[in-house]
């Protein structure tokens, strides 16, 4: 509907199609792309938002001259970035690289041709945003419920699905983070870690954990991980001409 709506007048009326993924781009982003387009030149950034166009291209020259490359834009409810996927980079993601799909990007932010530019190493479905990108995992217990027989029970029955996620495969394919359990004991504030677990925040991983602790307990993700790449070297895999691609 609200891509219909889009299509017939030129703007949304009901709502962003961003709107449901809010928590996501705020929890895994360092800001809206109008913040992101203002920090330094090379920073290592991650993007959110919707791809409304996707260009793909041939490069005419340098090593990637010959394979196709992409150029976008990327747009959240208040501004856009435009940018470039390289060759490698685009050879491996092109099934995510639809227009209107809903993305994160971890990019370079680059200045040299004047307008912020995104020159991306990564891209990720903002569905898989936290089995790449998250910090913690934490868990929270209801007041009142630390010592209740039921929420034993359920923490119980959570602590033996975080230890099955902990030695399962899904930890070769994302970012294992810490598990904080928090709780209060005398009216203070508990955290729990251990050392020896360490779980990949994946999406079945976090409905079974709200599923088991729902009325017990919140789980939540954090975010704040910026993958960091190697300063480009000088004249390297800078923002193509437009009239070196096709």
């Amino acid at each position: 509907a609200l891509a219909f709506e889009k299509e017939a007048l030129g703007f949304h009326v009901s709502g962003h199609p961003l709107d449901q993924y809010r928590d996501e781009i705020a929890t895994f982003c360092p800001g809206s792309l109008s913040r992101i387009a203002q920090m330094p030149q090379d920073a290592s950034v991650v993007a959110g938002g919707m791809l409304t166009r996707v260009r793909a291209v041939v490069a005419k020259t340098g090593k990637s001259a010959g394979q196709r490359m992409a150029m976008f834009t990327l747009a959240d409810q208040a501004s856009s970035l435009e940018g470039v996927v390289f060759a490698q980079t685009f050879a491996a993601h092109a099934e995510i690289m639809q227009q209107d799909r809903v993305v994160l990007m971890v990019a370079r932010l680059d200045h040299s041709r004047g307008s912020p530019q995104l020159v991306v190493d990564r891209i990720i479905p903002i569905e898989d945003a936290a089995q790449h990108l998250a910090t913690r995992l934490e868990i929270s217990v209801a007041p009142g419920r630390e010592s209740d027989h039921e929420a034993l029970g359920a923490l119980q029955m959570a602590s033996g699905i975080l230890r099955q996620a902990a030695g399962s495969v899904a930890a070769l394919s994302g970012r294992p983070v810490d598990v904080d359990v928090r709780t209060e004991v005398a009216g203070r504030v508990v955290l729990m870690r251990s050392s020896a677990l360490h779980v990949v925040p994946e999406r079945a991983l976090l409905t079974k954990l709200a599923t088991a602790l729902e009325g017990v307990a919140r789980v939540r993700v954090l975010g704040g991980y910026v993958p960091q790449r190697e300063r480009p070297r000088w004249g390297a895999r800078r923002t193509p001409d437009p009239a070196n691609v096709n």
